[in-house]
């Protein structure tokens, strides 16, 4: 018999999972597409892990609730550097570790 918190740790495991795959195929891949593409779903994941951190804190943790809103933002900034970044490879490279730390950082923040 499975409980709740089975499911949420397999959820948890596969996000994981899908966090990491997307990481290592945006800095690994030679395609500017598929490089795009994983940025997108970096900075979507951690939109949701910021929005999954605010849900799960409680209205007496207002540092980690600040830092869930704080990892959701750095996301959409990130994406936002990336559309100004016409062709700056500095730029790109940025906009892509500000997705990743702030995936990493949000993934932290929800679920330890």
């Amino acid at each position: 018999m499975y409980t709740f918190l089975d499911l949420l740790i397999v959820v948890v495991l596969a996000l994981s999972a899908v966090s990491l795959i997307a990481m290592v195929l945006m800095f690994l891949m030679k395609n500017s597409k598929i490089r795009r593409l994983c940025l997108y779903l970096v900075s979507a994941l951690g939109v949701y892990t910021g929005y999954v951190g605010l849900q799960i804190m409680s209205l007496n943790s207002t540092g980690r609730s600040l830092l869930a809103i704080a990892v959701a933002l750095v996301s959409i900034g990130a994406v936002v550097l990336e559309r100004l970044s016409k062709g700056n490879e500095t730029r790109f490279l940025r906009a892509r570790l500000l997705a990743s730390a702030a995936l990493i950082t949000g993934m932290l923040n929800a679920f330890m």
